[in-house]
């Protein structure tokens, strides 16, 4: 974040230069400044600047007509111009405080009523979680299937007792899992929490509730998730995933294929040798090998991605979203980290590799056995062919569609929020979908360039405030003249207010981030809703 940061702070220096050289600063170029610097610092890790200007905002109307003199202006940001006025150089990096790695929780929160929804969600964000939220059961129902998320709250207050229906759909793969789910309702009635419960729900909270009372019931229940499926899922020895584990995750990926047709990939991984390690140095040294081995592919994975042991030194790597070609790519830079690494046994270094197969899973007619056979006769190939490599099952049986494309606009006047959006997606893969990811200043720039037109499926990520044509006439425009099948729209704003938020969704956004954001939290909602699209 460091190089964000310091592109960010010489670019805000370089706005004061600008400044001082005007007669007067009008108030509305004023709010807009500030209203895109709360945003982008709070996103980048300092938290100082962006708490400052979110009070100065508090402080202007963005309609106003007024102008501001120079000599009242940087009073007005002191906090902010630091010793701008003393030297041009930006503040060091080191003097600002950067922002603490907060948890890596995936909360889902289905709620149809949009003040709760705020509220609770405000809270949640306040503890590092990522909290994915769904207005409808339809959409939660989607999102529980997709996201797989630690926990589950839900409102059982929503219209037609459609609460509870969505906890039984969902009670059995969430018990396999140990996903909690806490059901919240304003219901004083015994039968309504017996209810809740005999469909599922782990934990029932009567509202009104204190938010901090919400907050430690989850955590409770996060901490028994993680004990149960240490107990149950976890293999002890690697800390990979187990064999039971896997049957219940591969039913779930097959799923999310019928459902959004995202294809995964599996990969069957093989310690090269491993017998003779067994047999030169004894079964401890196998296991450190194991244990290593299990270490440093969890340490590079995605976080979407799952690590089976499938017994002894045979392992599985479930990678959503992953094309078989790409799964390949990760693999072998895995192959080639570990051989780098030295073991010592009984005083002598030792050298270990492994072999890899891969399978791109891209349809459900076949059993999972079958995408396992694949998976493994790619291994063989890997094996007969030298070891300490992968094959792709495809580079057998090639089938890939290279013809799709997908498309994700950034429309945002911030330069340096435009380009970390672009370095984080340009890290992300969508099954077989080629990317092209193009960005902005702002909705006239847009639709001045052909871009949008070209065909695909595009994701859009629109800051909601902008110089003469702002996001709300973008997201009106594009959704008067495209299908909405074709484009997904997420607002980004840095406003609150329930009304801004609800004026969005109404006029046709798919989702809202609300500055400032965590990376992990952007990537989490852009793949939930490219899975939408793809087909």
């Amino acid at each position: 974040m460091k190089k964000y940061q310091e592109i960010f702070i010489q670019k805000m220096d370089t706005t004061f230069q600008r400044w001082k050289s005007q007669p007067f600063l009008a108030e509305r170029e004023l709010y807009r400044f500030l209203h895109s610097l709360k945003g982008t610092s709070g996103s980048i890790g300092l938290e100082d600047i962006s708490r400052v200007a979110a009070a100065k905002l508090e402080q202007l109307d963005e309609e106003s007509d007024k102008r501001w003199s120079r000599e009242e202006w940087p009073l007005f940001l002191k906090e902010l111009l630091g010793n701008h006025d003393e030297q041009e150089e930006a503040p060091p990096i080191e003097q600002i405080k950067e922002k603490k790695a907060g948890g890596s929780e995936v909360v889902l929160f289905i709620e149809s009523d949009i003040e709760k929804l705020t509220a609770l969600r405000r809270e949640m964000e306040k503890e590092g979680w990522v909290v994915l939220a769904a207005m409808t059961p339809e959409k939660g129902l989607s999102a529980f299937w997709s996201k797989h998320p630690d926990l589950l709250l839900i409102d059982l207050d929503m219209p037609k007792n459609s609460g509870i229906e969505l906890l039984r759909k969902i009670q059995e793969i969430a018990g396999n899992r140990f996903t909690p789910v806490i059901a919240i309702s304003s219901s004083r009635e015994k039968q309504a929490r017996m209810e809740a419960y005999e469909a599922g729900a782990l934990d029932y909270i009567q509202l009104p509730a204190d938010p901090d009372e919400i907050l430690i019931r989850m955590k409770n229940k996060m901490n028994y998730r993680d004990l149960m499926r240490e107990v149950v899922l976890i293999d002890e020895l690697t800390g990979a995933f187990n064999r039971k584990f896997f049957n219940v995750e591969i039913k779930r990926q097959l799923h999310l294929l019928k459902e959004s047709h995202s294809p995964f990939s599996l990969a069957m991984l093989d310690l090269d040798h491993f017998k003779k390690i067994n047999d030169t140095y004894g079964h401890t040294s196998g296991d450190e090998v194991l244990k290593e081995f299990s270490r440093m592919v969890r340490g590079r994975i995605h976080q979407d991605d799952f690590f089976i042991r499938f017994g002894g030194e045979e392992f599985v790597l479930l990678m959503p979203g992953c094309t078989g070609e790409k799964a390949k790519q990760i693999i072998q830079s895995m192959i080639q980290e570990l051989e780098q690494h030295e073991f010592l046994f009984e005083g002598q270094s030792v050298f270990c590799s492994f072999s890899g197969g891969v399978v791109e899973v891209n349809h459900t007619e076949e059993r999972p056995g079958e995408f396992l056979k694949k998976a493994d006769l790619a291994l063989y190939s890997s094996k007969i062919n030298g070891r300490g490599k992968v094959t792709n099952y495809q580079d057998i049986n090639p089938s890939i569609d290279k013809e799709k494309w997908l498309r994700i606009g950034i429309i945002d006047d911030d330069a340096v929020m435009r380009q970390i959006l672009e370095d984080q997606l340009h890290k992300m893969s969508f099954g077989n979908y080629q990317i092209d990811i193009r960005s902005f200043r702002e909705g006239e720039a847009f639709f001045n360039d052909d871009w949008y037109k070209q065909g695909g499926k595009y994701i859009i990520l629109l800051d909601g405030v902008m110089p003469r044509m702002d996001g709300v006439e973008v997201l009106q425009r594009l959704r008067k003249e495209f299908p909405e099948e074709d484009f997904i729209i997420v607002m980004l704003t840095g406003r609150k207010s329930e009304k801004d938020i609800v004026r969005g969704l109404e006029l046709g956004a798919d989702d809202y981030l609300t500055k400032p954001f965590s990376m992990k939290e952007l990537e989490a909602r852009v793949r939930r809703l490219a899975m939408r699209i793809v087909n």
